[in-house]
């Protein structure tokens, strides 16, 4: 995944189920010292994807978020 053209890859994985709400998380961590988190949220209203990356100094810099068909 490329965010702000610094390179990042998958670090772990995990999955949560609470309250019907079923998420699966992504951990990316970049090159030199970034890292982020890919959420695919899945409940009886829908699903979405979301993300999030940080820098160095673990400020973020950029987040989004996009309904799923």
């Amino acid at each position: 995944m490329i965010i702000d053209g610094n390179a990042y890859y998958q670090s772990d994985i995990s999955s949560n189920t609470f309250a019907g709400q079923e998420t699966t998380s992504f951990t990316m961590k970049g090159v030199g010292g970034e890292h982020g988190k890919v959420n695919v949220v899945r409940s009886n209203e829908g699903k979405s994807l979301n993300f999030e990356a940080y820098n160095r100094d673990d400020k973020r810099f950029v987040m989004g978020g996009v309904k799923l068909q």
